[in-house]
Formats: C-alpha cells, sequence, structure tokens
C-alpha cells in the first residue's frame, strides 16, 4: 500500500514509501538515497511531530525503528 502522509517539498531525498500491513503489526518502509538522508528525517521534526506524534493514539508501545543499508 502506497502512501503520501507527511510529504513535504523538502523530503526530496525519500526514493519510496510503501507501507507493509500484517495481522501483527504495520510496518512503514521508507527508501532513501543513503543511510545518512534516512537518519536526517528519523531526528526530524516532520518525523518526531507529525509521524510518529500523529500515529502515538494508535501505538502500544515505542515504535522499533531500523535503519537498513543495502549495497
Amino acid at each position: 500500500m502506497r502512501h503520501n502522509h507527511g510529504l513535504s517539498p523538502d523530503r526530496d531525498t525519500v526514493v519510496g514509501r510503501e507501507l507493509l500491513v500484517r495481522a501483527e503489526d504495520v510496518q512503514g518502509l521508507h527508501g532513501f538515497e543513503a543511510a545518512a538522508d534516512a537518519r536526517t528525517y528519523l531526528s526530524g521534526e516532520l518525523f518526531t511531530r507529525d509521524v510518529t506524534g500523529a500515529l502515538s493514539p494508535l501505538l502500544e508501545a515505542a515504535p522499533d525503528v531500523r535503519v537498513h543499508d543495502t549495497i
């Protein structure tokens, strides 16, 4: 499932966004040009306020955030 929530013009480093919906959880999968871009996004206001903040009423625990780098 593709989503566009939280997209803004300054997020041109985001290559792709997908939601993986499973019975046990929902995962937001984001693609970036580089791992550093992902870390910048995760520490920015867009993620901390708009994404995590907006979803906090729906979360049973703190989000499990991981950055994976591919070769």
